[in-house]
């Protein structure tokens, strides 16, 4: 897809502009670059996040059980919004896990987590190909909690 821009003479006075160009009426016939039926940036067509816990319980001790479960899906992503190409991501998924124990009054809690289990690499946000916020890489965390 072409880029909209304009070629500025030696003078600065005037512009010619670019392949990607398209004047346009609404906008004083300045040249612009015309995005209709483009994807959005950031804006993936599906994003799904899907979750669940499993609570077991344990009637011979003090405390039950728990397994719980999430993965979150996203289409590809452009993340630019004049539709470089650099700035594609594909399709991912991130799934989350976490079982623990907590104790039959609420007072405390122990969890063993781990976020992105499958240690998938992948771009949160960009702004261009050279700018890149990549995702959270595996995070396994021991977590405690007690309520006085």
């Amino acid at each position: 897809l072409p880029i909209c821009y304009n070629v500025i003479n030696a003078a600065g006075t005037a512009g010619t502009p670019g392949p990607g160009c398209a004047q346009n009426p609404k906008y004083n016939n300045t040249f612009v670059q015309n995005l209709a039926g483009k994807t959005l940036p950031n804006a993936p067509k599906v994003k799904v996040n899907l979750g669940g816990q499993y609570d077991l319980m344990l009637p011979s001790y003090g405390f039950n059980g728990f397994i719980a479960g999430s993965t979150r899906y996203q289409s590809r992503t452009q993340f630019s919004l004049n539709q470089d190409p650099n700035t594609i991501q594909g399709a991912y998924a991130i799934t989350n896990v976490s079982f623990g124990v907590k104790d039959k009054q609420d007072r405390y809690k122990v969890t063993f987590l781990v976020n992105n289990l499958f240690d998938k690499r992948y771009y949160a946000s960009s702004y261009n190909e050279l700018w890149v916020a990549p995702g959270a890489e595996r995070q396994v965390t021991l977590a405690a909690t007690y309520k006085f």
